[in-house]
């Protein structure tokens, strides 16, 4: 009379695992080892449920009337179960509201039916950028984690710049001459908060003059510095100048006379 059994290994499937010995003689009794008895008390194999430390010992031996008892022993382990879960990756232009993807995905061997754990997604971007798409899980009250190696991977969410163009216009002035120097400053824009737009160090909004003429400020893009954290800008300037415009002279002729046969007389004006 002999008997054995082959060790088992199982993945954790929410199922109790035990060996199944076999003797070599139909009709033998199998028992098993009890650590609490001390002694093959027990009629049905230990089993495990949750995930073992390592491979556990299980102790056994068969009986059959006119045959000297035999003794086995092999083992049983369940292993942890793998599992990945993944949070979405989000992305679109920036339109002033949160980016948010609240899908996750489970992947590897997934969880035991009915051991799904609740996911919250808290993951969220306004602002142009990235950010991780953050969440966390919880398991069923009874539902032992050990049971599972968990792999934890956030999706990305990316908020890109969006298009904006932005009117630049140098200011404007216009004065007659009077024979002393004039000057125009500064320019605006239309950014309204949404950029920032400030000129290039060494650059200046400015024209001047004194006699008739018009006199650029010479602004082009090239001459600002743009920061903008939500939106990709482009520049639509429209240059300033001060214009001096002719001053108005009114010259007035004086009267004269003559008689018939007289020399002309010289003509004389007042300014």
């Amino acid at each position: 009379l002999t008997v054995s059994a082959e060790p088992v290994s199982a993945m954790y499937d929410g199922k109790r695992h035990g060996v199944e010995p076999t003797a070599s003689l139909p009709g033998a009794k199998i028992s098993y080892w009890s650590a609490e008895s001390g002694d093959y008390t027990l009629d049905a194999c230990p089993t495990y449920l949750d995930v073992t430390d390592g491979p556990q010992a299980v102790k056994f031996k068969a009986t059959l009337p006119n045959h000297q008892d035999v003794y086995g022993d092999t083992t049983v382990e369940v292993t942890v179960r793998p599992v990945s879960v993944t949070s979405a990756d989000g992305e679109k232009v920036y339109d002033g509201n949160p980016l948010t993807n609240a899908t996750v995905t489970v992947g590897g061997f997934g969880f035991v039916n009915g051991e799904e754990p609740a996911f919250a997604v808290t993951g969220s971007q306004t602002d142009a950028g990235s950010a991780p798409n953050a969440f966390a899980y919880a398991f069923p009250g009874g539902v032992r984690e050990g049971n599972y190696a968990i792999t934890k991977n956030e999706g990305t969410l990316t908020v890109r710049k969006a298009p904006l163009t932005v009117n630049v216009v140098g200011n404007h002035d216009t004065v007659t001459f009077d024979g002393r120097s004039h000057q125009v400053d500064g320019f605006d824009d239309d950014a309204a908060g949404r950029a920032t737009i400030k000129l290039k160090d060494g650059v200046l909004a400015h024209a001047e003059g004194t006699d008739a003429g018009t006199y650029p400020m010479g602004l082009t893009a090239d001459s600002f510095d743009i920061a903008s954290r939500n939106y990709d800008v482009t520049l639509t300037v429209v240059d300033g100048s001060l214009s001096v415009a002719p001053a108005k002279l009114l010259i007035s002729a004086n009267d004269a006379s003559k008689r018939y046969g007289q020399t002309d007389p010289a003509l004389t004006a007042s300014v």
